[in-house]
């Protein structure tokens, strides 16, 4: 299997694989897990690149910020990780937010796990009820992204810190309570 090229530093001897899991398969991805520490043993610095796409909120596209595959924000103006706002007993709300320039000028407030799943997730935004799978394919961009204020996003494992993309999934809030009501039966 061909992790990737190695490429030597330029201000370094050492050698290093750079790896992008994304396209990996499970069974690649076990495999790469069992290797790396044996890499590292050999003294290979082992790379995993992130993946970034341009920031999504709310239907309003963000050109000076991407979101990485890891659930963070990046500032390409500044060249730097956004720094997030975590709840406090101030706010009644328990998700974690940041603050971003708008295109038009000033400042607004997100909510991280909303901004990561619209930049990631798009694509999989559910078929609403009394609509064919043709006829959502079919259906105008502009059409979905009216419907997608009618799904809340869901922490798939409940943590709502977890901002990663695999763990947050579109739902209607009927099915997000749900999960919600399961989840806190199941900790008690």
């Amino acid at each position: 299997m061909n992790l990737s090229n190695s490429i030597p530093l330029a201000d370094s001897t050492e050698p290093e694989v750079r790896v992008n899991l994304e396209c990996w398969s499970p069974k690649q991805l076990a495999f790469f897990r069992k290797v790396k520490p044996k890499l590292v043993a050999l003294g290979i610095k082992v790379t995993e690149e992130k993946e970034f796409r341009p920031l999504r909120y709310n239907n309003e596209m963000f050109p000076e910020y991407m979101v990485c595959d890891e659930g963070f924000i990046w500032d390409i103006t500044r060249n730097a990780k956004i720094a997030f706002s975590y709840p406090d007993k101030s706010r009644p709300s328990p998700y974690t937010r940041a603050s971003v320039r708008k295109p038009s000028g000033g400042r607004t407030t997100m909510l991280v796990h909303i901004a990561v799943c619209d930049s990631w997730n798009r694509s999989t935004l559910p078929v609403p009820e009394g609509v064919t799978q043709e006829e959502w394919n079919n259906c105008p961009e502009s059409i979905k992204n009216f419907c997608r204020f009618g799904f809340q996003v869901n922490h798939i494992d409940h943590d709502q810190h977890n901002h990663h993309p695999r763990n947050l999934e579109y739902t209607t809030a009927k099915e997000n309570q749900k999960a919600y009501q399961e989840h806190r039966v199941r900790n008690l």
